[in-house]
């Protein structure tokens, strides 16, 4: 009877310690697990409140950048996620791309108005009556024509001179030519009666009778 007893203790202390044992790795690695994933959670949730913060923020583009780029800028920095210091070193690098070309588009158009100029003239040039020497009188009686006709084709000195044509040795034929019929008072002027002066038809065309 007393053996029985003891050994139904020991099986049952035995049992006892074993499920104590299990429930306390389990209670321990249960608790650990559970502690990492609260822990992941935790970090993630950090990671979304950062991301909101970001886009949140405003772009403000650097000083000296243009502004259709700043706006390309900004769209883009918004759909990736850029950061202002990406944002910015983008933008700056576009712009003083765009800088670069543009001095380069303004020199290469410099230059051939030079060359094409320096064409003309010694087109010009040709003429003995026109050009060497003559070209600068020339040019002077070609610009008070053009002054003259005016009143009769407003908008004619806009075209030639700023369309940067009227020193086109066509264009300085012609009105070299007009600016000897006319003479400083053989002109008819805007409002000015036709009966002691030449008609801009009789200049260009010549007596009709």
């Amino acid at each position: 009877m007393s053996g029985e007893n003891t050994n139904t203790n020991t099986t049952g202390n035995t049992n006892t310690g074993g499920t104590g044992t299990g429930g306390t790795t389990g209670g321990a690695t249960g608790g650990t697990t559970g502690g990492t994933e609260t822990n992941a959670g935790s970090n993630t949730g950090a990671g979304s409140t950062q991301g909101g913060q970001n886009q949140s923020q405003p772009w403000v583009p650097p000083a000296g950048v243009d502004k259709s780029v700043a706006e390309r800028v900004a769209a883009d920095a918004k759909e990736f996620g850029w950061s202002s210091e990406q944002a910015n070193k983008f933008a700056l690098a576009i712009s003083k791309r765009m800088g670069d070309n543009r001095t380069k588009l303004e020199a290469d158009q410099a230059k051939a108005r030079a060359d094409r100029d320096a064409a003309w003239k010694a087109d010009l040039d040709k003429d003995a009556n026109l050009g060497g020497n003559k070209y600068e009188e020339t040019a002077k009686s070609v610009d008070s024509a053009i002054e003259k006709m005016e009143a009769h084709a407003p908008g004619l000195k806009a075209l030639l001179t700023d369309g940067q044509v009227s020193r086109h040795p066509a264009v300085m034929r012609l009105f070299s030519y007009l600016s000897k019929q006319m003479g400083e008072d053989k002109f008819v002027g805007g409002g000015n009666k036709s009966g002691e002066q030449q008609s801009l038809a009789s200049l260009l065309y010549g007596d009709t009778k």
